[in-house]
């Protein structure tokens, strides 16, 4: 009897075991079978999406996973899906070259997260469809040609006012005021009773065309960590109600018209880790607030109206890396204390103010990470600091001293800088010999500027081959300004072998340089702008500067060249300023001078030369007015005169 119990309960359990797995089977082959209809459905709306949008060859390729016989629609280029594999959650097409509108279906995608057409070519204005994206966390239409005004951006944003985190706008056609509404938009008269975006962390609308002013209704969104409104035309004084927020870790306001004053409540914003307002009509005094601002790595206050001093207790801002101040009215000097800053400041900039007094020489020595210094255009004295720090390899890239009053000679830790590329002293009050040995060795060196000093050549200012010498090995070499700096003695003959291919410009204008112009400058390839004017140079104008294809100023005025000048001269297509004045020149001048298409400027006074073989002039398409000089013209033997598009008056004779 028992056995007969338990046989029957064993078989109960089966039944029921069976009918259980049969169950589960049918909800799980329910689900399936809902999951498929559901990616069957977002596979067609991506499909639509796809032939809505204009590819081009490149995205098309990219794409090309997008397609009906494909059946996995969560491996389809830039799309995600959710765990479940249900619904797409993420679409990201960014940097696609995708042109034209976003096509209305792209609101179907009801489960869509993130959303990234960012750095395509989008024209139009943004669809209202995408209000219906309701669980929209990001997004992101930035670096587009998107048009449209504020209001209506916003206001087709209002459903996604709940879940939307990140949106960015910037470097497209945007027009209007900023909103005081980021949430709910009416008319522009009745805008200050908004504000719901409360969960928005970063906003971004940078490089449109926004006008009006930075709302203060703003401070309501209290989880705002990014607020972004640079490059527009956005006017009026920053709201001192921006100090409540927070949460704030960037807060970009350059490039606008924004003026008055910075408010101290700035220094509430702790967890401030980027502050620019550069490119601002911005003015008084930087405040002593900005300064609890600990946590700050980048202050960027320059190109504004600022004026007083620097305040000594920037010293506080240890994590600081960059600090840009120039271009602005400041006076007094440069604070002893910023040499307190960690080895984590990179960047000094504190060109073009009034400041005065010496560079401290303890920044040089204790700011080891120091690697970008611009104190050019004020008015500072004494020498450059004689030393930097011993225990560290120098960090210096750009070295920027130009237009003060420093005196004394180079000193000689900068050939230490091997990474530097910049480094430009003129228009100081130096007194040294040509930087040879410090030169040297910089591999990396871009641009010397040396001008308006006193820098004298070698073995008593007569020998300066051992300083191209040290250019040769300055082998990323493109800019050299070394005028009147005093030097003397001839160019080098293998001249053109020893400046670096790279250069693009030689300025040895107002010096003693004696002697011919090297046959072998032709080889300077790549030269753009050759300068040699108001030196004692002699001889013929060598006919290898008909080689360089890519000079476009060639200035050797107030010189003692004879012969004549070259008749190649139109090889050098890119001429557009020949200035051989104030020589000896003589012969007619080459009728291939009117070949020369790009030729804007030419000076020829102050020569022996004969005849008036100028066979062409063409200033067509310009905006010259008057009477045309043809007085002047009639002693010109002229085949070609082209004077069209112009605004000349007065009658022909």
């Amino acid at each position: 009897m028992r056995v007969r119990t338990a046989i029957l309960l064993l078989l109960i359990l089966v039944v029921l075991f069976l009918a259980a797995s049969t169950s589960a089977a049918r909800k799980a082959g329910d689900m399936r079978g809902r999951q498929r209809q559901i990616l069957l459905q977002e596979k067609a709306t991506l499909l639509a999406l796809k032939q809505g949008l204009t590819l081009p060859s490149s995205a098309a390729a990219a794409l090309a996973d997008w397609n009906e016989s494909n059946g996995n629609v969560c491996g389809f280029t830039g799309v995600r899906c959710d765990w479940r594999r249900e619904h797409v959650v993420g679409l990201s097409l960014a940097k696609m070259g995708i042109r034209g509108v976003i096509p209305p279906v792209i609101g179907e995608l009801s489960y869509l997260r993130i959303l990234d057409l960012s750095k395509n070519n989008i024209s139009g204005q943004v669809p209202t469809s995408v209000g219906n994206l309701t669980r929209l966390e990001g997004l992101f239409m930035n670096n587009n040609g998107i048009s449209g005004s504020i209001p209506s951006i916003f206001s087709d944003l209002l459903p996604l006012r709940t879940r939307l985190r990140q949106l960015d706008f910037s470097n497209n056609h945007i027009s209007g005021a900023l909103p005081l509404d980021l949430g709910r938009f009416g008319q522009l008269q009745s805008l200050n009773k908004y504000l719901n975006l409360t969960s928005l962390k970063d906003l971004e609308m940078s490089v449109n065309h926004l006008t009006g002013q930075i709302p203060a209704e703003l401070s309501n969104l209290v989880r705002l960590r990014t607020l972004g409104v640079s490059s527009d035309r956005i006017t009026g004084a920053i709201p001192p109600a921006l100090g409540s927020l927070g949460q704030l870790q960037i807060l970009n306001v350059s490039g606008n018209h924004i003026s008055g004053t910075i408010p101290p409540s700035i220094g509430n914003l702790t967890q401030l880790v980027f502050l620019c307002m550069q490119k601002n009509f911005i003015s008084g005094e930087i405040p002593l607030a900005i300064c609890n601002l600990t946590s700050l790595w980048d202050l960027e206050m320059s190109v504004n109206q600022l004026t007083g001093q620097i305040p000594a207790e920037l010293s506080n801002l240890q994590n600081i890396g960059a600090i840009d101040l120039g271009s602005n009215q400041l006076h007094g000097g440069i604070p002893p204390s910023l040499s307190e800053l960690t080895d984590m400041f990179y960047y000094l900039g504190l060109r073009q103010n009034n400041l005065s007094g010496n560079i401290p020489p303890a920044i040089f020595l204790n700011c080891t990470g120091l690697g970008l210094v611009d104190v050019g255009d004020n008015s500072l004295f004494g020498e450059i600091p004689r030393a930097i720090s011993s225990t560290t390899k120098c960090q210096f890239v750009v070295i920027n001293l130009y237009s003060n009053k420093l005196r004394g000679t180079l000193p000689r830790w900068i050939a230490n800088c091997t990474d530097l590329m910049t480094l430009d002293v003129e228009d100081n009050l130096l007194n040294d010999e040509l930087p040879t040995s410090i030169i040297s060795g910089m591999k990396k060196l871009m641009y010397l500027h040396l001008s308006i000093n006193s820098f004298r050549s070698h073995d008593g200012n007569s020998n300066l081959d051992p300083f191209f010498v040290a250019l040769s090995n300055c082998t990323s070499l493109q800019e050299v300004e070394a005028s009147a700096v005093g030097m003397g003695g001839q160019l080098p003959s293998r001249l053109g072998s020893l400046l670096p291919i790279s250069i693009c410009h030689l300025n040895l204008e107002s010096n003693t340089i004696e002697g011919p112009i090297p046959e072998s400058v032709g080889d300077v390839i790549n030269m753009t702008w050759m300068n040699l004017s108001s030196n004692l140079l002699n001889g013929t104008i060598p006919t290898s500067l008909c080689r360089l294809k890519s000079l476009e100023r060639l200035a050797l005025s107030n010189n003692s060249l004879t012969g004549e000048i070259p008749a190649c001269i139109d090889s050098a297509t890119s001429l557009g300023e020949l200035d051989p004045s104030g020589n000896v020149l003589s012969g007619a001048i080459p009728s291939s001078i009117g070949n020369l298409a790009e030729l804007r400027y030419l000076f020829l006074q102050g020569n022996k030369l004969s005849g008036t073989n100028l066979y062409a002039i063409d200033l067509s398409s310009n905006s010259l007015t008057g009477v045309i000089p043809v007085a002047s013209l009639g002693r010109c033997t002229l085949i070609r005169l082209d004077l069209s598009s112009n605004r000349f008056n007065g009658t022909l004779y």
